[in-house]
């Protein structure tokens, strides 16, 4: 997981992407109701940031967002 990280981390900051999606959605992980937060650079279609969390509102929002 952190080998996929440096490596997003790297192309991201070696060519910024113009374009990012960013949605999330609640997913069913063992029974349990998670959020499923991602980030994608669509031209290339590449995962730049992935983040599950057990609650939704705008602190986990904002930490999703303002990392890297």
């Amino acid at each position: 997981m952190h080998r996929f990280g440096e490596l997003a981390r790297e192309y991201v900051s070696q060519e910024r992407a113009r374009v990012v999606i960013v949605d999330e959605t609640m997913v069913n992980v063992g029974g349990r109701r998670v959020w499923l937060w991602v980030a994608i650079e669509p031209e290339r279609r590449i995962l730049i940031a992935l983040h599950l969390s057990k609650t939704r509102n705008i602190l986990v929002a904002y930490s999703f967002l303002s990392t890297g």
